[in-house]
């Protein structure tokens, strides 16, 4: 049976074993390298054995180093966090094969990153279903519609459902939001039942009294994050409020670090966000490896236009030494999360996730965390 001389905390093993070959996989189940010594005992092997690593993810091989002793053969490895790797002894006689990671002399960080919003639909507009929503009597109330305003205590509503208007009884209704990063426009006519003032900022950018306007577009000058959408509605008849999500457009934003979506006002998002960035290279590495660092939880990576992976799961780092040139180098990662922010605050089905057994939908950590480097050799 084979055993770790060391490093083998965290690390899961399968065997399996025939007349001609034996296979071991192992995967690093923890969020940091390993080192790993594995003892192969000379029973368990052919008698002409080759070892080979087999990289999963890729489909390269390369000899594997290891060492002779009395007892067996111990096979060095190195692991990444999250990473798994096939050993496989058989008796197959010599091949070419690829190294699964050749040696790396260098590594670049890409800190300075632009990300912009992805709509869901195909016709460019994003979707802003959650808002703070106050039915404002006649007291008046400083301020609501300044960024630092306190509306923790105001209740969480979704447009979707038609949850986000009040009562008749109401002088107005109070509505804010953070608007998701890049945000310059909203869509007309917005999908308000009443007549409203909107605010960007604090500043007022619409006042609408009468007939909804055509099609076209609400444009504002913000900072790009954090900028805050507030908007006070009053109907004489009817409920008051917005009747659906509004439309907003996200344009690319500058971030420079990078952060979680929570910490850019996406808490409640459930969707995908494009990062681009550019990395002067002055030549053409002969080995390139991408590391994204952490992601929640898919990444897609195009380099200078073409697509270089699909990773949906840890690690989450890629070979892109095919599409690199010297001179700028365009790097583009799409991040997708999963539904679990959506169900914070879309229930509005009848049977409501996670009621049955008492479960709070909660807001799962998402987007690029990194710190994503290029590694080059």
């Amino acid at each position: 049976m084979a055993r770790f001389v060391s490093g083998g905390e965290g690390v899961l093993v399968a065997a399996r074993r025939d007349d001609a070959s034996a296979r071991w996989l192992l995967v690093n189940d923890v969020a940091e390298s390993r080192h790993v010594d594995l003892l192969l005992p000379r029973a368990l092997l052919p008698a002409r054995a080759q070892l080979l690593a087999l990289d999963p993810a890729s489909g390269e091989t390369v000899p594997a180093a290891w060492r002779d002793q009395a007892d067996g053969f111990i096979v060095e490895l190195d692991l990444t966090a999250h990473a798994s790797v096939i050993l496989i002894a058989a008796d197959l006689p010599a091949t070419d094969v690829a190294p699964i990671r050749a040696a790396l002399t260098r590594r670049v960080a890409i800190e300075d990153w632009t990300i912009q919003v992805v709509p869901e639909a195909d016709d460019g507009w994003c979707q802003l279903p959650v808002w703070r929503l106050h039915e404002r009597g006649w007291q008046a109330l400083p301020g609501w519609q300044q960024s630092g305003f306190d509306d923790a205590s105001w209740r969480r509503v979704s447009a979707h459902d038609g949850r986000a208007v009040a009562s008749v009884s109401a002088v107005s209704c109070l509505l804010r939001t953070t608007l998701p990063p890049g945000a310059d426009a909203l869509r007309l006519p917005l999908p308000v039942s009443g007549e409203y003032l909107v605010y960007a900022n604090g500043a007022l950018i619409e006042k609408r009294i009468g007939p909804p306007p055509a099609d076209g577009l609400l444009t504002f000058a913000g900072r790009g994050l954090h900028d805050l959408l507030a908007i006070e509605v009053a109907s004489c008849s009817g409920l008051a409020g917005l009747t659906t999500a509004v439309r907003v457009r996200c344009a690319p934003v500058r971030i420079g670090a990078l952060r979680a979506w929570s910490e850019l006002g996406l808490d409640w998002f459930s969707g995908r966000v494009r990062y681009r960035a550019t990395v002067d290279l002055t030549s053409v590495p002969a080995v390139a490896w991408l590391d994204l660092g952490a992601v929640q939880h898919c990444a897609e990576v195009w380099i200078n236009g073409a697509l270089a992976a699909h990773l949906p799961w840890p690690p989450y780092r890629c070979d892109c030494a095919r599409w690199l040139v010297a001179g700028a180098n365009e790097i583009v990662v799409i991040v997708a999360n999963t539904l679990a922010n959506r169900f914070t605050w879309d229930d509005a089905h009848p049977t409501r996730t996670g009621a049955s057994w008492g479960v709070t939908p909660r807001a799962e950590p998402s987007g690029l965390i990194g710190p994503v480097t290029l590694e080059l050799g």
